[in-house]
Formats: structure tokens, C-alpha cells, sequence
């Protein structure tokens, strides 16, 4: 009555009088209802440690990308990416570090980012960042050099200069892969390449790294 929106539930019954029947409406208010819903859909696709979709909304985002990229014979960047060192600072000075650590960086990848790329946290120290509507995958570089300037500068934690730097494999839909498991191992493989390289880098995928 006072202009409130709010979900309700709304049922019917008839009921017959001396006079006639009449249909008696009844509205339910099922405001909590829809928000406990709500909250355990936001927990199946959010991690909730980083506040970041998880590898599950992360492949449906990536699914949903390549077939519209198919419709529009263009192309999706996956990169996978690792933070080196990750463990040593979880082991030498805790998880409640590591776990801030996890938050701080996620930051530095999402302000890389435009408003339709996807950053994902795949599990552990590992993220996924989804880039659509691509025509070139060269056009990826500028963001992957953006991305490691990010981590060129120390995080602080509890007054401690921790210096964490991402290694990160790259692989293009549909031309290193056809399906989304295929694609994601492909930049696993590129992100173990820039392991073995030094570490602080980057690789794009080939097929001889997988041969």
C-alpha cells in the first residue's frame, strides 16, 4: 500500500458464501526466500575469498564467448596465470598473508582489465582472465605487459615488502583449441613454458610445446 516493491508469492482459492462464491487472494511476502537463493547462487559462481567469479561461472563465460565468436568469426584470449612464490610466502609467514595476498592481487589483475574481460580465481593461486571479442591475439600483448608492470611493485603486508610477479600462458580459441577444457589446458601448457622460462613472463601457446 505504501508503494513497495517486493517479491511475493501470490495464491487463490474459491470459496462459497450464503450470498455467492467469492475468490479470496493471498499474497505472501517471500523477501528472504529470494535473497537465500540469491546468496547460495552467489556461492556456487563467486570465489568468496576474492569476491571474483570462480572456474565454474569462468567456463560458462568462456562458453558462451566462443560460440558468439564463432557467430562472428572472431576470436577469445584464455590466459591462465600463476603467481610465482606464492607458496613460499604462504609457508614462510601463513595463510591469513597468503590469503590478503590472493585479494591484493586479484585487484592488480582486475584494474588491468575492461569492463567485459572476465577475471576468475581457477583455485589456489591460480586465475583465469577471459578476453572476448578479439581479432588479433596480438592485440592481447599491451595487456599482458600491463598486467606484469603491475606485479613489478612489492606488496605490503603487516609493514612486510613481499615481491610476488604472475607467470601467464596464453591460448586463442579456436585456433589452439575447439572446446573449452582443450583451450584451458593449452594455456596451462603456455603457463608452465613461462615457468621454465625465468618466471615474470608470458608465453602464448604452440603446438610444440604440447608435442
Amino acid at each position: 500500500l505504501d508503494g513497495t516493491f517486493f517479491p511475493a508469492e501470490v495464491s487463490t482459492a474459491s470459496m462459497g458464501f450464503e450470498d455467492g462464491r467469492y475468490t479470496v487472494l493471498s499474497i505472501r511476502d517471500i523477501t528472504d526466500q529470494k535473497e537465500q537463493e540469491e546468496h547460495i547462487l552467489y556461492q556456487a559462481q563467486y570465489d568468496l575469498l576474492t569476491d571474483i567469479p570462480n572456474r565454474f561461472l569462468a567456463r560458462d563465460r568462456a562458453e558462451h564467448a566462443m560460440a558468439y565468436a564463432d557467430h562472428l568469426s572472431k576470436k577469445v584470449v584464455l590466459m591462465f596465470l600463476d603467481l610465482d612464490g606464492f607458496k613460499k610466502v604462504n609457508d614462510s609467514l601463513g595463510h591469513d598473508v597468503g590469503d590478503i595476498l590472493l585479494q591484493l592481487a586479484s585487484r592488480r589483475f582486475k584494474s588491468c582489465l575492461q569492463p567485459n574481460d572476465t577475471l576468475a580465481r581457477h583455485g589456489g593461486d591460480e586465475f583465469i582472465i577471459l578476453v572476448e571479442d578479439i581479432t588479433e591475439p596480438a592485440e592481447t600483448e599491451i595487456l599482458l605487459e600491463k598486467i606484469l608492470e603491475q606485479f613489478s611493485n612489492p606488496f605490503i603486508i603487516d609493514n612486510k615488502e613481499l615481491i610476488v610477479t604472475a607467470s601467464i600462458g596464453v591460448a586463442v580459441y579456436p585456433d589452439d583449441a575447439q572446446d573449452y577444457p582443450s583451450l584451458l589446458r593449452a594455456a596451462d601448457i603456455g603457463m608452465y613454458k613461462a615457468k621454465q622460462d625465468g618466471r615474470n613472463t608470458f608465453h602464448f601457446y604452440t603446438q610444440e610445446m604440447n608435442d
